[in-house]
């Protein structure tokens, strides 16, 4: 299969596999409604592989999104601390250098 060839495994796009979950669950789940109307018809067509399809993609789908969830650190970008200034005496310094910018121009 050409689309899973040359895979690499460097990055991830987190947010479109969230995204596809969150859809195709929505559209599995409409799929599954649709058949379970069709079994209160007065001629319903025999569902059991459609349901046992549905259920087998719906199981996949956790399954995807558990494993997503367990290495889920390892694929979003790294979010940067602000610095943390060195120690008290540096605040104060910068304190009494803007108060003493201040009076030379008073």
């Amino acid at each position: 299969m050409k689309l899973l060839e040359n895979v690499t495994l460097d990055k991830i796009d987190v947010n479109k596999i969230e995204l596809v979950i969150k859809q195709q669950n929505g559209c599995l789940l409409e799929m599954y409604k649709l058949l379970l109307y069709d079994e209160t018809t007065d001629k319903p067509d025999n569902n059991k592989w459609a349901k046992a399809f549905l259920e087998t993609q719906i199981k996949a789908l956790e399954h995807i999104g558990n494993v997503l969830e367990k290495h889920r650190e390892h694929f979003e970008p790294k979010k940067k601390e602000p610095a943390k200034k060195q120690n008290k005496h540096d605040d104060d310094v910068d304190d009494i250098d803007e108060a003493e910018q201040a009076n030379l121009f008073e």
